[in-house]
């Protein structure tokens, strides 16, 4: 059984944040969903042989839509996860990571009112790394 001092801060801390800067990006990007051409479209070709590509203009919509129903999907695991944590954890979740970009003296020092710590402040937002950590299934040892 792995105990929880065996657990690479560092590396998980990296893991979470690229978790969220992907959360971000998805989350704030504009999604458009492509629709199949109905009718061909003339290609001019200078040779005789094939060129190696398929021309199915659904398969290449529904395989855009298909990834733009995983990004929808990772940002709905992400929320359902950070809705679960502690209200103060939420908070400095959602403030530091999900919203717009704020360093951690911003957080604990102008969102909590009054303001907290610092090490008060890194042992909440250590816990609820670990716990979004955990529930991914990306701890990192």
């Amino acid at each position: 059984m792995i105990s929880i001092q065996e657990v690479d801060k560092v590396a998980t801390y990296r893991v979470v944040e690229r978790e969220f800067e992907l959360y971000r990006l998805n989350k704030f990007c504009e999604i458009n969903t492509d629709e199949p051409a109905v009718t061909q479209s003339y290609e001019y070709r200078l040779h005789n042989g094939a060129t190696g590509m398929i021309n199915d203009s659904t398969a290449r919509a529904g395989i855009k839509n298909a990834e733009i129903k995983d990004r929808l999907m990772h940002c709905k695991r992400i929320e359902a996860i950070v809705n679960k944590l502690h209200p103060v954890e939420r908070l400095i979740i959602e403030n530091r990571y999900m919203k717009e970009y704020m360093k951690d003296y911003q957080v604990y020092n102008f969102v909590f009112d009054p303001p907290i710590s610092e090490k008060t402040y890194r042992k909440w937002r250590w816990n609820a790394v670990q716990r979004i950590a955990s529930a991914l299934n990306i701890l990192q040892y």
